[in-house]
């Protein structure tokens, strides 16, 4: 008799470690040949036929309850705050920027008639006057810019610590539950997950309970 028995029946004669069911419960196949079928269009029917490859893989419902838990998924900082903002200014143009150029234009139009620019275009206080409102637009959407990268690389600095705090609890947990996994077995005599290292066991229903349980 083995030094590894079930700890419910106390015999080794139908256990089976965890790994071992998993690497067997899983099947691929490929199928590639002639195929054929029969179809139905607007009343008329004919048989069609053509050439398949076709691929695919099984799990068993056992191999499924016992396989091992999915790892926690590593942080990652965003690569995105820069796209973002990038648009966040591109907005600011469309609907502020060029808003505000309308209305100035507008006004000017409305105060010095419809061909203003014709008139003052060479005009040294007018041409300052577009300086101006030029630089103004330029330091909106800098500062927008600027503002926008600042709000979202703070909230993702922030996001960011939050993942890498729950990763470093969550990995070295995930660590024991894997080592405890590895040395598991099922007993298909009583339907139990066991620890090979101690008393430790479960219904393969409850796993991740039992993995993580210290």
């Amino acid at each position: 008799m083995s030094s590894i028995i079930c700890p419910k029946c106390n015999k080794d004669d139908s256990i089976q470690k965890l790994s071992a069911i998993l690497a067997t419960g899983i099947s691929t196949g490929v199928y590639s040949g002639p195929s054929g079928g029969y179809v139905t269009v607007d009343g008329k029917s004919t048989n069609v036929s053509g050439y398949s490859h076709l691929t695919g893989s099984s799990i068993t419902e056992l191999a499924k309850l016992v396989s091992p838990p999915e790892p926690p998924r590593e942080p990652v900082k965003s690569m995105w705050n820069r796209a973002i903002a990038a648009l966040i200014v591109l907005a600011t143009y469309f609907c502020v920027i060029q808003t505000l150029l309308g209305i100035a234009f507008g006004v000017t139009a409305l105060i010095l008639g419809d061909n203003f620019i014709d008139k003052y275009g060479s005009n040294p206080i007018f041409i300052a006057g577009e300086l101006i409102l030029f630089g103004i637009s330029i330091f909106i959407l800098v500062a927008v810019g600027r503002i926008s990268t600042q709000k979202l690389d703070k909230s993702s600095e922030a996001k960011y610590a939050k993942a890498v705090e729950e990763y470093s609890v969550t990995k070295p947990n995930w660590d024991l539950a894997m080592e405890k996994w590895k040395r598991s077995y099922y007993c298909h005599r009583d339907s139990l997950v066991f620890d090979s290292e101690n008393q430790d066991s479960c219904e393969p229903v409850n796993l991740k309970e039992y993995l993580y349980r210290k």
